[in-house]
């Protein structure tokens, strides 16, 4: 199997993104799941509450890809 070669433009921007990701610490991953833990419940008991937190998800994307 043939490995492509990348541009160094490309090694550039791969290298750039990875130092500049984000680090979660082990209380922040906890928070994170719990919190999905939370939302899922309260899906379950309001359907109103998908709308607002499919609004919620949409701007965390917008505004993690904007600081990309």
């Amino acid at each position: 199997m043939r490995k492509t070669t990348k541009s160094l433009g490309e090694k550039i921007v791969k290298d750039i993104k990875r130092a500049t990701r984000k680090h979660y610490s082990s209380e922040e991953k906890i928070r994170i799941v719990l919190d999905g833990a939370v939302a899922r419940i309260l899906v379950q008991r309001d359907p109103n509450y998908s709308v607002v937190a499919g609004q919620a998800a949409r701007r965390l994307l917008e505004h993690d890809l904007r600081l990309g």
